[in-house]
């Protein structure tokens, strides 16, 4: 299970279970904010999140990249942070 299948699952949890991320934090054994980070990464378009998982970029690279706004400019950041090979920092 990648970054994004285990968001679409808290989701999920979320909208079918009418739970909050607090709720679902506390049934999975992890922090809010833990949900939230994950629930974040439902903003990518289907072609980023593809991209992110083919070049096997982190989670914390897709949490960074998704504060860019222009899907555009964040689908050229993955592509740059693939090809360049970027770390996080």
């Amino acid at each position: 299970m990648n970054m994004f299948d285990e968001a679409r699952s808290i989701a999920s949890m979320m909208s079918l279970g009418g739970m909050t991320q607090s709720k679902v934090a506390k049934i999975l054994g992890r922090s809010q904010p833990y949900v939230a980070n994950k629930e974040r990464l439902l903003k990518y378009t289907e072609t980023e999140m593809t991209k992110i998982i083919e070049y096997g970029l982190s989670e914390r690279h897709a949490r960074t990249i998704l504060r860019i706004e222009d899907s555009d400019l964040r689908l050229e950041a993955i592509e740059r942070a693939h090809k360049m090979r970027m770390n996080v920092a």
